[in-house]
């Protein structure tokens, strides 16, 4: 559209040329430039138009336009690996929360256990009352649970202190439970690292074209860990890898090229994802040759566009942050099915399975000393 427009408003003749083999390529004096650049360098072609950000290095081998748009370098990523089902009885609630938890229990039953055993009767039947002293480990916990309790203690001191127990854990378990419904029905998974150096530190692989390899200029430690893909390769093999939850691997794309891209691939049940943070900006210009006697003219009318608005209304007819977001993921009411509940399930079976073990060997040791007792009977006999 913006060399349509150039091409109507400055009257001249458009010969498109195609590269080959199809490269920007790397700007440099004329024996050492590549790709387009070196069709610039080389004088066979006036201008070349594209994802061509404003670099030093550019600059100081050919001429270039007015920076007619800015563009945003991010990182396209594959979701998180899944939670298991044991993690999501602990999402619901944050570390803080846990840990504030873990130790009002434990201070209970630290206190409960001193009372008990070096405390005085006095004391004793003040604090856990006069009728249920042996049952306050039974009882704290239940009440944590939601259980009943079948008798309530004596002493107003012991009541007021299991209403507030009680009035902690009502409001805690329905924070849980209600966050807990929450958490299965938006099916999340494990948060992606948010920028590039956590991305390297996680182990994920580097990707990327080569016209991206500017934005590492000032960076060459990152640089050396650079993948540089092919369009056809990036298509072809690696959409495919970011689709895998926890994979290792991340993309340097434009934003723009993500969202034109995902435009597409929505309709085949894909979607690329991006990184939180961005990792750097991009001045978008016409790169022409040094003595171009176009660059005035450019400058002038993609000036005008700019400040009419007319770039930006040209770039939103492909670039929509709304195919950022998955279109096949529910955001309503949904019930909940078993597989959300496996966790549950898995400690019932743990406890059950501790349970059975028990009254096992409870029953296998209650032979055994029968046994004995028989012996030992029809010997005094």
């Amino acid at each position: 559209m913006v060399l349509r427009t150039l091409r109507q408003r400055l009257n001249f003749r458009l010969q498109l040329m195609n590269v080959d083999p199809p490269d920007w390529g790397t700007a440099g004096p004329r024996d050492q430039a590549t790709g387009a650049s070196a069709y610039i360098r080389h004088l066979r072609a006036n201008l070349t138009i594209g994802y061509w950000a404003t670099t030093l290095h550019r600059n100081r081998y050919m001429a270039s336009s007015f920076a007619y748009y800015t563009s945003q370098l991010v990182l396209a990523v594959p979701p998180g690996p899944p939670y298991t089902s044991l993690e999501l009885l602990r999402c619901p609630l944050d570390k803080p929360i846990w840990t504030f938890l873990l130790c009002s229990l434990a201070a209970g039953l630290a206190v409960i256990g001193l009372l008990r055993w070096a405390g005085s009767p006095t004391a004793r039947h003040f604090v856990l009352g006069h009728n249920a002293p042996n049952r306050a480990w039974p009882a704290m916990i239940a009440v944590l649970l939601g259980a009943g309790l079948s008798r309530a203690p004596r002493g107003s001191f012991a009541r007021a202190l299991l209403l507030c127990w009680l009035a902690g854990t009502l409001v805690l378990r329905s924070a849980y439970t209600s966050s807990m419904i929450r958490f299965l029905q938006s099916d999340r998974n494990h948060t992606v690292p948010a920028n590039l150096p956590a991305l390297l530190d996680a182990g994920y692989q580097l990707y990327m074209y080569r016209n991206y390899s500017f934005a590492f200029d000032a960076y060459p430690h990152i640089g050396a860990r650079v993948q540089l893909v092919t369009a056809h390769q990036f298509r072809t093999a690696i959409v495919r890898r970011l689709q895998r939850p926890g994979a290792r691997l991340c993309v340097l794309l434009p934003l723009e090229t993500v969202t034109f891209l995902n435009r597409n691939l929505t309709r085949t049940g894909q979607l690329l994802r991006i990184a939180r943070e961005r990792v750097t900006v991009a001045k978008l210009a016409i790169y022409t040759q040094r003595t171009s006697a176009l660059l005035g003219p450019l400058n002038k009318l993609l000036e005008r566009f700019v400040a009419s608005g007319l770039l930006h209304r040209w770039a939103a007819q492909y670039h929509q942050l709304r195919f950022l977001a998955n279109p096949y993921q529910y955001r309503g009411r949904q019930q909940l099915v078993l597989a959300d509940m496996d966790g549950p399930f898995e400690i019932l079976l743990v406890g059950l399975g501790l349970g059975a073990g028990t009254f096992l060997i409870e029953l296998v040791a209650g032979r055994w000393e029968g046994g004995k007792r028989k012996k030992r009977q029809s010997g005094e006999q």
